[in-house]
């Protein structure tokens, strides 16, 4: 089997959870359900096996039973995804992938029953014909079959290494130097490398040895031949590989022209909308207190003219302070209040009044004189119009 060996990460580890389970979901023998008798061949077992691989149908969920512990077809129950079957001496096993949700339940109990759903004589829209088809696996704590298998993580792991593409040259320095070696510290150079570099030494001193500048006379200089030790060879090979591995400081980008320009428009419009709302913030509480001024003055104005006390005058307040306060009403249309109420108290206050403090009429019918009935006529003539 193909592997890959991966570098080694000195990191803390991670909790990743296993979402893979195998389950097995049927067993092959006589099955008794509804006072009947199915048997469960291993030809029948095949033929469920070939439908699955024919994605008969597309992608088999696990389901989750409802609350009656009915067999389901609701997607809002799909917990997982069935990945594989196998056949098995005995059954068949199924591979699924369960959701978050589902493998902590799973996790918990290893023992939580499965029932499965096969249709049967199932033709698709392509016209392949399937005798058996698995439709899905349904979690359940009531199964029908309940001497089946527990739930078991689907580990890929593989101790094949024969085809393995090792990685492990390409591992970073670790985090933190006291955790782990260094990258000089961890390459030890063969004996072969080690004579390889002992052959190139005569060479580097003669390299050492030549001019720096174009017109500066060349030195004759003797190679001075010496034999260097592995250890010190190896100090000069992590010295190499030191440098190498010095961190590279990345610098900040300089930002572009455009990009200044850009922030200077952004910031002139911000303040253009900020002087807006205080200038809107102002305006709205001088109108405040031009209309409470005004309102102040008019009730003064009631109280003088008219002896209408200040307290009655603040019952309409709402209704008369600022002017404009227009009331919809039912039919459509609208009302001022404010010049209603004005024209009300004008009204009340400069025509004349009924005095009702005494008796008209009597209980007993009798002709009334032509003065009395004119008197009777006025007064009835005022008490409509006073009240229009």
């Amino acid at each position: 089997m193909d592997a890959v060996r991966t570098p080694l990460d000195h990191g803390a580890a991670l909790a990743l959870g296993n979402k893979i389970w195998r389950k097995q979901v049927l067993k092959a023998g006589p099955l008794h359900y509804l006072g009947g008798t199915f048997d469960i061949t291993d030809d029948y077992l095949d033929q469920v096996v070939k439908a699955f691989d024919a994605k008969a149908i597309p992608r088999v969920p696990f389901q989750l039973a409802d609350a009656s512990n009915s067999h389901t077809e609701d997607p809002l129950r799909r917990f997982g995804t069935v990945t594989a079957l196998h056949r098995t001496p005995d059954g068949l096993d199924a591979v699924i992938e369960l959701d978050d949700e589902a493998a902590r339940l799973v996790e918990k109990d290893p023992e939580f029953g499965v029932s499965v759903l096969i249709k049967h004589d199932r033709v698709t829209g392509e016209g392949a014909k399937f005798p058996a088809v698995l439709a899905h696996v349904l979690g359940t704590t009531d199964p029908v079959l309940t001497q089946l298998a527990p739930w078991q993580p689907e580990l890929a792991a593989s101790n094949d290494t024969a085809d393995v593409l090792d990685l492990l040259a390409l591992t970073s320095a670790p985090r933190d130097d006291k955790e782990g070696p260094t990258m000089a510290e961890a390459i030890t150079l063969t004996p072969e490398e080690t004579a390889q570099l002992r052959s190139l030494l005569p060479k580097l001193a003669a390299l050492q040895a030549e001019p720096t500048t174009p017109d500066a006379p060349a030195a004759t200089v003797e190679p001075v031949e010496r034999e260097y030790t592995d250890e010190e060879l190896q100090a000069m090979a992590d010295s190499v590989l030191a440098d190498d591995t010095d961190p590279v400081v990345e610098q900040p980008l300089a930002a572009s022209h455009d990009d200044e320009q850009v922030l200077a428009l952004s910031q002139r419009l911000e303040a253009a909308e900020q002087a807006r709302r205080d200038d809107a913030l102002a305006l709205s509480q001088l109108r405040e207190e031009r209309d409470e001024s005004l309102y102040l003055a008019q009730r003064d104005d009631w109280a003088r003219k008219y002896g209408i006390h200040p307290s009655v005058t603040d019952l309409v307040k709402p209704l008369i302070k600022g002017g404009d306060r227009k009331l919809a009403l039912s039919n459509g249309t609208e009302l001022d209040a404010a010049a209603l109420i004005t024209k009300f108290v004008h009204e009340l206050a400069t025509r004349p009044r009924l005095d009702l403090s005494q008796a008209k009429g009597s209980a007993v019918d009798v002709d009334d004189s032509a003065d009395e009935a004119t008197e009777r006529d006025a007064l009835a003539k005022l008490a409509l119009a006073s009240l229009r």
